[in-house]
């Protein structure tokens, strides 16, 4: 007769969800390697404690980032979708986002920023407001450049939306 204690089950949960994550991120680190052609592509779980609002993964254009409660316990096969859908808007970030703060992208916000706003920062809502432009301007071309990527990038805000 198995006499597990409440701990004792915690503990295997934390440990099979690890392990969903570390397969999860395996395949992922794999797939972006080969879309990217970059083997320093990584992935990797954090805690934001809402240092990024509500944003379930970001990236700094080197790796990706997952927030640790967009991670599931176990995962079904839409959660799945999603998770990829975030990975791939993500990787589109990388791929197609200007990075350098010489891309004239960047120029023209900064000049805004300095000119028209004392701490030299954008509002929010206009840093918001871009975001939403740039997100749909890469997950179009990402889509363009390989369209199997269209159902994740839908089941993926879908879910963000809604959540």
């Amino acid at each position: 007769m198995n006499t597990q204690t409440e701990a004792e089950w915690a503990a295997a949960q934390r440990n099979q969800k690890a392990l969903n994550t570390n397969a999860l991120l395996t395949v992922l680190v794999k797939l972006d390697r080969i879309l990217t052609g970059s083997s320093q592509l990584d992935i990797q779980v954090e805690s934001t404690n809402g240092y990024h609002g509500t944003a379930p993964s970001w990236t700094d254009g080197k790796k990706i980032v997952f927030d640790e409660t967009s991670i599931p316990e176990s995962f079904t096969n839409a959660q799945l979708v999603s998770l990829f859908g975030l990975n791939y808007h993500e990787l589109a970030h990388i791929l197609y986002t200007p990075i350098s703060k010489n891309a004239p992208i960047h120029s023209v916000l900064y000049d805004l920023a300095s000119k028209r706003f004392p701490d030299g920062w954008l509002p929010s809502h206009i840093h918001a407001g871009f975001n939403i432009l740039e997100d749909q301007r890469i997950e179009r071309l990402m889509i363009g450049q390989w369209p199997s990527t269209k159902p994740y990038f839908v089941n993926a805000a879908s879910d963000h939306i809604l959540n």
